[in-house]
C-alpha cells in the first residue's frame, strides 16, 4: 500500500491520474474549470492568459480537495492544458458559445437534436451579423457530424 495515505479515516491513492476519475468527477472538474475561466475572461474581458492560469488552477484545486477528490496538483495543470486552454474549432465554438443556465439540457450525449437547433441558430445570427459568410456557415454545419 505504498501508494495509498489514510486522510479522515479515508484511504487515498496517491498516484491517482486525471484518467482514473469517474466521469462525475471529470464533470465536476471540469465545471468548475469553465466557471473560473468564464470569470477571469469577464472580469478581463479577454481571454486569460498564462499568469491567470494560476488563479484558476489554485481556485479549482480548492474545490477539489473541498469536494474530496484525490487528484495530483501536477495532474490538474495537466488537465487544464488539455481541457481549457486548447484550440477549438468553429464548430465546437458555436455548440459551446452562450452556454444556458442548464447546460445539460443541451449536451450532445443527452439531446443533440436540441444542441445542433441550437448551434444552427447561432450560426443564423453569425451570418445575419456578417461575422460569417454563408459557406462558412455551411462548413460549420458539415463540420459537426465528426462530433456525432
Amino acid at each position: 500500500m505504498k501508494n495509498h495515505i489514510m486522510v479522515n479515516g479515508k484511504l487515498l491513492q496517491t498516484n491517482k491520474k486525471s484518467s482514473q476519475l469517474k466521469n462525475s468527477q471529470k464533470q465536476k472538474i471540469n465545471g468548475w474549470l469553465y466557471e473560473e475561466y468564464e470569470k477571469l475572461w469577464n472580469e478581463n474581458g479577454r481571454e486569460p492568459g498564462r499568469p491567470q492560469k494560476e488563479i484558476i488552477i489554485n481556485d479549482v484545486y480548492s474545490k477539489i480537495e473541498e469536494a474530496e477528490i484525490w487528484l495530483p496538483l501536477g495532474d490538474l495543470y495537466k488537465y487544464y492544458e488539455s481541457h481549457i486552454n486548447k484550440e477549438m474549432t468553429d464548430c465546437e465554438c458555436t455548440l459551446l458559445v452562450e452556454i444556458p443556465n442548464a447546460p445539460s439540457v443541451y449536451s450532445l450525449d443527452v439531446n443533440p437534436d436540441l444542441a445542433h437547433q441550437r448551434q444552427e441558430k447561432v450560426v443564423d445570427c453569425m451570418v445575419e451579423l456578417e461575422y460569417i459568410t454563408d459557406d462558412e456557415a455551411k462548413d460549420i454545419i458539415n463540420n459537426r457530424r465528426e462530433y456525432d
